[in-house]
Parts: C-alpha cells; sequence; structure tokens
C-alpha cells in the first residue's frame, strides 16, 4: 500500500508546484512591463498573493500604460482584485495598500462628493497606519498638509498617529468653507508685486515677497506659480485644498518659509517658495504654471507680474511707492524705496502683508 501514498501524495503537491510556476510566471511578465498579461495569469491562479499581484499590475497599467478611456475600468478591475484578495485574507496589507491607491485614483478622477457617497474612504477602514510602508510614501498623493498644531505655530503630528487626510477637491477647483467651487484666477493687471525682500538678515530662511489686489473682485492664489525668472527651478505652485483669497485692496504674502521661528517673525505667510531670492539682479515672478515650459529654464508665456531688481540693502526691503501700484510702474527700481518700519524678530525692516510706509 505505499504506492498508493506516494500517489496520494504526488497528487497533492502537483497543483500547488504548478500554481508556483504561474504565480512565477505573472512576476516574470510583471517585471518586462507586461502588466495585462500578468494580471491575466495572476487572476486565474486566485490565492491572496496572486489577486494582490493582478491589482498591482492593472493599477499600473491603468496609471501609465492604458489610454485614457481605459483607465477607469482598470482601476475598477485592480479595486475588484485587492477586494477578493482581502476577502481570502484580510490582514493582507499590500493587498489593502492596492485597493487604497486604486479607489485614490477613481476617487481623484470622479471628484470628493461622488468619492464621498460611493464611501471609498469608509471601505478602506480609515486606518493611516495601513498606508505607511516603504511602497506607499513613494506616492505625493498619499501625503497631505498637517491640521494639527504643535509647538510654536507648528502643523503635524511629530511622534504621534497622523491625522486623515481630507479629501481634495477635484482639479481646478478649492474649498471655500465647505463649498466647493472653482478656482478664481487673477484678471490681467490685477495681481501686482508691491514690496520684495531678496536681502533679510537670514538668507533664504527670511526672503519673501508682497502682492496685491488692486482689482476690484477677489482672485486665487491656488494654482499660481511662484517663480525666480530665469533660474533652473520649476514654479512653485500654491496648491491648497482651500480656497486662499485676496479681497480686493488686501495684501498676500508669499515666502520661503511659513514657520515664525525661522523666517524673521513674518506675519501669517500666505503661501511658500523654494528658490532663493538672490541679492543682486534678481527677478521674481507670479505666472501661470500651466503656460511654463517643461524644461530649464521653464520660460513661461503667461506672467500676471514681476519685478526685478539690480541691487539691494541688507535687512530692508524694497517698497512700491504709493500711486504706483501697476503692473509696469513696479518695473522701474526708480518707483520703489526702503523700507523704515521695523517688524517682527529678525531685525529686518518692511511691511509684509501691511501697507507699505516710504519716506
Amino acid at each position: 500500500m505505499a504506492w498508493l501514498g506516494l500517489v496520494l501524495g504526488l497528487l497533492l503537491t502537483v497543483p500547488g508546484r504548478a500554481a508556483a510556476a504561474e504565480l512565477a510566471d505573472a512576476e516574470a511578465l510583471y517585471t518586462q512591463g507586461k502588466m495585462l498579461a500578468a494580471a491575466q495569469i495572476a487572476r486565474s491562479i486566485g490565492g491572496a498573493e496572486a489577486l494582490t499581484l493582478a491589482a498591482k499590475a492593472t493599477l499600473v497599467a491603468a496609471l501609465y500604460l492604458a489610454p485614457e478611456a481605459d483607465q477607469a475600468k482598470l482601476l475598477q478591475r485592480a479595486a475588484k482584485d485587492a477586494r477578493k484578495a482581502l476577502a481570502l485574507d484580510p490582514d493582507d496589507e499590500a493587498a489593502l495598500l492596492q485597493l487604497a491607491l486604486a479607489l485614490g485614483q477613481t476617487a481623484e478622477r470622479a471628484g470628493p462628493i461622488t468619492a464621498h457617497l460611493e464611501g471609498y474612504a469608509k471601505e478602506l477602514g480609515l486606518d493611516p497606519t495601513k498606508l505607511m510602508d516603504a511602497i506607499a510614501n513613494d506616492n505625493e498623493s498619499n501625503f497631505c498638509d498637517g491640521t494639527t498644531t504643535y509647538g510654536p505655530g507648528g502643523m503635524g503630528t511629530p511622534g504621534a498617529m497622523n491625522a486623515r487626510c481630507t479629501m481634495l477637491p477635484p482639479p481646478g477647483s478649492c474649498d471655500d468653507g465647505g463649498t466647493i467651487r472653482a478656482i478664481v484666477k487673477p484678471a490681467a493687471g490685477q495681481l501686482v508685486i508691491t514690496e520684495i525682500m531678496p536681502n533679510p538678515k537670514v538668507e533664504p530662511g527670511q526672503e519673501w515677497f508682497e502682492i496685491a489686489n488692486t482689482g476690484l473682485t477677489t482672485f486665487d492664489l491656488n494654482g499660481l506659480g511662484l517663480d525666480r525668472a530665469n533660474d533652473t527651478r520649476a514654479p512653485d505652485v500654491v496648491a491648497s485644498a482651500a480656497c486662499k483669497s485676496v479681497r480686493p485692496g488686501g495684501f498676500a504674502l508669499l515666502a520661503h518659509s511659513a514657520d515664525p521661528s525661522t523666517n524673521g517673525g513674518l506675519p501669517p505667510v500666505d503661501a511658500t517658495f523654494g528658490f532663493a531670492m538672490i541679492n543682486a539682479n534678481g527677478e521674481v515672478q507670479v505666472v501661470d504654471p500651466a503656460s511654463c515650459a517643461t524644461v530649464s529654464p521653464y520660460a513661461c508665456t503667461v506672467v500676471y507680474d514681476s519685478v526685478p531688481w539690480t541691487t539691494t540693502s541688507d535687512g530692508v526691503s524694497a517698497q512700491l511707492k504709493p500711486g504706483m501700484f501697476t503692473v509696469t510702474d513696479n518695473d522701474a527700481p526708480a518707483n520703489f524705496c526702503p523700507a523704515i518700519t521695523g517688524y517682527g524678530t529678525g531685525g529686518n525692516k518692511g511691511t509684509p502683508r501691511a501697507a507699505n510706509a516710504c519716506n
């Protein structure tokens, strides 16, 4: 009867070995970039590991390989594969990650209202720790701005559980006190750069410039590009779920740092930039980033306003003189005056986010 046990053993082990070989084939196809073929084989195998691979491969195909018309369908297929994997192994974090990515991309395309009605966030269990791994943090869309106050004006959760991110409005929209609306861009000549601080006591952390709304209607900073002309950086885009509005006659402060402990005690900063303003022969500009080239020096065809300078004074801002608040008058350095009023804690002079004060 020994031969019977041997036969039974072979019958029980061969299917497992075949499945392992097929899974290896699927993984090889994934490595070769043949995502849909890999997904098809993995899906036919079944099992949590294989279905997770199917979801991953389908997701990659949806995001990077498929035409736009097919992306939504593939995202749904990826989510379905991930759900099946989780049904077999509810603790499979790799499967949960794929489901989160698939639903996140679907929600981004559908918009926050549809995403809420479909219950995408609820389906994920609202557990931020499930997405904390070396794969998820490679995707910038998996990060959001901190909303919990700590220390002297900081926002975040250092040493503690991350708070759940708020769903972002769809592209071209912002949250205006709970109402999702279209972003309002400034009209021509409405946004004017009125004060610059290229040479503070501490560089570049205390650098900033100020804009004013000289028009009769409110515009938003959302989606605008902050840029130093003719450098090698792409413009820094103002990205915020909340509408960052500038009312008629109002000012907005754009700074290298929003932290009062490092920016010289500036008043609340409306948006930040990453470039250095440089002390001599520089120029800052506010642009429509959609109009900019995609390679250095990132020249832009839609420039709302720009201000050049040739020389600067240490710790003293250059202020546009009253009566000169236009996008043409601020092109001339002679129309600026040195600041006389001190501000903050850094020993600098200027009137950030307030009316200029010239001699």
